[in-house]
């Protein structure tokens, strides 16, 4: 039967990658450094503006100016005609019109109206028909240009400034990697506290992490080092019925710091143990931030997958402190 860790593990690997969880467990740890959220630009901090263009969907500031007879006539033809008031009249020998020079003399010569139109004059007018038409802008002479606008369809201009620790796409392969990471954090830190418990000959330490962490099936292999540690030691099997984690005896068997300098496999076994530890801590609140942000805020998916996590690094944690 699967331990509550264990089922937390599992259902955390559905919601993020079962690739990562089947990962061989011997891949390299790295250190958890605390994530510094960044400011950014991006597309989880939301749209600050949208791109400027002219379109059609801006509507139309000019449309097209041409020449055409629904401007009206800009210029009639020139031409001689009746409209133009006459030029000369013909001219004829008319003695009654004209008159004569003396009285025996014929008839004088003259121009006038009685004889009608010799010419008209020369003028612009509209009978004459038109020369040129004015030009004008109109919507059945097609667009000229478009007005501008800002509008979404046209693509985000610049994303807002805000603070993240991890984009969209970084969550994601992040909360990916985790929880086999997580994995191996606890199942690390418990085997080198179990190293350190041999190191020490702590018989009420190695006693109590078998029992803690025999019925979780996630630690199976480590218990069985421990036990096989412990057998070797102290030559007898532990004591089903020894109260290996009572309140005094975890006094006793707490993990002492070391100098950095000291590279005696006590403390080497005991500085590795507080690294796991403290790389579970910064797990727990690099998760904490990453839920607190606005990438997770917004996706109730990614949400569940950091929670889920969390309660993994939570109860790893949990397991190792509880006496």
């Amino acid at each position: 039967m699967k331990s509550i860790t264990q089922w937390i593990f599992i259902w955390a690997c559905m919601a993020v990658s079962m690739a990562a969880c089947n990962a061989n467990s011997k891949a390299s740890l790295k250190q958890v450094d605390a994530l510094q959220p960044r400011t950014v630009r991006a597309p989880e901090c939301g749209v600050e503006s949208y791109n400027t263009r002219a379109e059609a969907l801006c509507g139309v500031l000019a449309y097209n100016t041409i020449e055409n007879p629904v401007c009206g006539v800009a210029e009639y033809n020139s031409g001689r005609g009746d409209v133009c008031g006459v030029e000369a009249w013909n001219s004829r020998h008319d003695c009654g019109v004209c008159g004569r020079p003396h009285p025996t003399a014929g008839c004088r010569q003259c121009a006038n109206s009685a004889f009608g139109v010799a010419s008209y004059n020369s003028c612009v007018n509209e009978q004459f028909g038109a020369r040129r038409y004015n030009a004008c802008s109109r919507p059945e002479f097609g667009v000229q240009q478009y007005n501008s606008c800002t509008r979404p369809e046209f693509g985000v201009a610049q994303y807002r400034e805000c603070s993240l620790s991890k984009t969209t796409g970084e969550l994601t392969e992040y909360l990916s990697a985790t929880p086999e990471q997580i994995r191996l954090y606890s199942t690390q830190m418990t085997r080198w506290k179990g190293i350190y418990y041999s190191e020490t000959g702590n018989e009420l330490g190695l006693g109590c992490t078998i029992k803690r962490y025999t019925s979780d099936p996630l630690y199976q292999e480590i218990v069985i080092e421990i036990r096989q540690k412990f057998t070797a030691i102290f030559h007898h099997e532990p004591s089903p019925t020894k109260d290996y984690c009572s309140q005094t005896a975890a006094a006793t068997g707490e993990v002492m710091p070391c100098d950095n300098a000291d590279q005696s496999p006590k403390c080497v076994a005991s500085k590795s143990y507080f690294e796991m530890h403290s790389d579970l801590l910064a797990t727990k609140s690099n998760l904490a931030l990453l839920r607190s942000e606005i990438v997770a805020a917004s996706d109730a998916s990614l949400q569940a997958s950091i929670d889920k996590l969390s309660d993994i690094t939570n109860a790893a944690l949990a397991l190792d402190s509880t006496p």
